[in-house]
């Protein structure tokens, strides 16, 4: 049986031809990529100007044309940010560290998948939850005694410099042309049309994805309906015909 990124190789290589130099290629990871180039030298057989075949993550580098911080130092722009909140002096980076590598990771998920508008929505929500957990806690347990400066204090007070220390957060690094991984893809989403209009963009193939972040779902639909871009799915019809198969959703979806 042959494999599926070969199969989409031949497939580019029939279809554009000596041509397909002047198209690029995006792949979900940079191990995939290595594989395409593979199957795409054996598919050509001969000397060609090979596309652009980059992971979606550098897709999006490119495209955004910011600089893309490595976890450390955006652990401690995280801190900075937080600490602007937060005044607590026992609240070292040490201690922050563990809290702070999540933090990250969330905040890159809601970027990728809403909007700052839906984030601060989602925020506000979650201070009112965390309020309700608290009354209900005192009013139908024990009464819940904070002490000042103590652990309990220190959670309550968290949710409620989470959305502030977001908002800082990004709009810092922002300002200097700085981003982590989802704020990248939210720049790319809301400033689509310029950047392609920078990048001189002619077709993009998007080769093999599946469950994508909302981000990613809208750049793709983005340069679809404008005639610059083509899906290649890697979808088994057992999965994909089959509406009892959970493992198909996505794909039916797309």
């Amino acid at each position: 049986m042959q494999p599926f990124l070969r199969k989409i190789a031949q497939h580019l290589f029939e279809k554009h031809g000596s041509r397909i130099g002047e198209i690029e290629v995006v792949l979900p990871t940079r191990r995939a990529c290595v594989y395409f180039k593979h199957y795409l030298a054996e598919v050509a057989q001969t000397t060609i100007l090979a596309p652009d075949i980059m992971a979606m993550d550098d897709f999006i580098k490119r495209m955004a044309e910011v600089e893309w911080l490595d976890p450390v130092s955006l652990l401690f722009e995280l801190y900075k940010s937080y600490k602007h909140f937060d005044r607590n002096p026992d609240t070292d980076l040490e201690q922050f560290a563990p809290l702070g590598n999540a933090m990250l990771q969330d905040f890159s998920m809601i970027d990728k998948n809403i909007t700052p508008k839906q984030a601060s929505e989602l925020f506000e929500y979650l201070d009112e939850l965390k309020a309700i957990e608290r009354w209900a806690q005192e009013q139908l347990g024990k009464p819940i005694e904070v002490k000042e400066g103590s652990s309990l204090q220190n959670f309550f007070s968290f949710w409620r410099y989470l959305a502030a220390t977001f908002f800082h957060f990004r709009n810092q690094i922002l300002a200097e042309n700085q981003a982590y991984s989802g704020l990248a893809y939210r720049q790319v989403v809301e400033n689509l049309e310029a950047y392609l209009e920078a990048e001189e963009i002619k077709t993009v193939a998007f080769v093999g994805f599946n469950q994508m972040s909302r981000a990613e779902e809208q750049i793709m639909a983005k340069l679809i309906k404008i005639g610059k871009a083509e899906t290649y799915w890697d979808a088994d019809k057992y999965y994909l015909d089959n509406i009892q198969q959970e493992a198909g959703d996505f794909i039916r979806r797309y």
